[in-house]
């Protein structure tokens, strides 16, 4: 049985952000490297898995990791 704890979600929408901020947040690529793209993001964060969602309005990142979100975030905005 998997700890449900591991499951993680960011979403950013347009009820937080503004349209324009929200781009900040997209995978740019194109239909043959977008897999790349989001290999290394996992790669990179050490998620087990990771989905990705982009529309007009929004952006979700849903990834299992056992590391607490906070740590994360924090390891992002360290290197900004």
């Amino acid at each position: 049985m998997t700890d449900i704890s591991i499951y993680k979600t960011i979403t950013i929408t347009h009820k937080t952000s503004n349209l324009k901020q929200i781009s900040d947040y997209v995978v740019m690529g194109n239909n043959d490297n977008l897999q790349e793209l989001l290999l290394q993001l996992k790669e990179e964060f050490g998620f087990g898995e990771l989905l990705y969602l982009s529309t007009c309005n929004r952006v979700l990142y849903l990834f299992t990791t056992p590391k607490k979100l906070i740590e994360l975030l924090q390891n992002v905005f360290y290197r900004l």
